[in-house]
């Protein structure tokens, strides 16, 4: 292993800030497939997931009988059948990802997918050689920040995910008897803090040009308490309408 430094998963609800930790961690020499990335919106630089990972984790959903894998996040999971798909399923293409990953070690994997799938990775990681990091982040700011893009979820269902995701993290780390690093959000817009926070375990050193290329602390613009609410409650009003559309395309885009 390069540098003798453990592999990393990320794990943690979305919009919690770990597109910007995986980042910082990737451009000290933590594999993530970069070259495949590509930007979009408010990621100029990408969200630092593995290209590779995504459709696997897609995949482990299906196999595991649930054949809307967004929708499926945001539903309880039966964690069993995920696991169950390591004992039933071709594990093949599964292995040859994980084999191109330890060929380019050490590195990273970050998608919010990975509070189910891990339940299936775990049978085919060397869970010894990982360093588990949490990102959390206060589930109002989470949702706020669902919110600013475009709302199809509510303040209550946010809050119920967010705990339900713990839980499967707490689950999944107690069975297996390992311990998460933690990182707060708030830690993010610091380098100092950041960086301390994390040289002691993945041993980067984050210097101001990588901090300054991933951490774009302007790219949204600050909206007023009075804006987001108008906007919020106008859009629980389309909610039906704008949910039904978000899942009937993303369906679409499936087939």
């Amino acid at each position: 292993m390069k540098n003798n430094k453990k592999n990393i998963i990320i794990i943690g609800h979305g919009r919690a800030g770990s597109s910007i930790l995986a980042g910082l961690i990737s451009r000290n020499g933590y594999y993530i497939n970069k070259e495949a990335i590509k930007a979009r919106k408010n990621y100029p630089h990408g969200d630092f997931e593995n290209p590779d990972l995504i459709p696997l984790n897609e995949a482990i959903f299906q196999s595991a009988g649930y054949k809307y894998t967004m929708k499926a996040l945001y539903k309880k999971v039966n964690t069993e059948c995920i696991e169950a798909v390591a004992k039933q399923c071709d594990i093949k293409k599964y292995q040859n990802f994980i084999n191109t990953c330890n060929s380019n070690a050490p590195w990273l994997w970050k998608d919010p997918r990975l509070i189910f799938t891990i339940f299936f990775w775990k049978h085919l990681l060397d869970l010894k050689n990982i360093h588990f990091i949490l990102i959390n982040r206060d589930p109002y700011q989470i949702f706020k920040s669902y919110a600013k893009g475009s709302i199809i979820f509510t303040k209550k269902e946010i809050f119920k995910w967010y705990q339900y995701r713990l839980e499967l993290i707490e689950k999944f780390l107690a069975e297996n008897n390992l311990k998460a690093f933690q990182i707060d959000y708030a830690q993010l817009w610091q380098r100092d803090t950041i960086n301390t926070a994390l040289s002691g375990l993945t041993g980067t050193d984050i210097s101001e040009v990588d901090y300054n290329y991933i951490v774009k602390k302007n790219i949204k613009k600050k909206e007023s308490g009075i804006s987001f609410l108008l906007r919020y409650y106008f859009g629980i009003f389309l909610l039906p309408v704008r949910r039904t559309y978000h899942y009937v395309k993303a369906w679409h885009n499936k087939s």
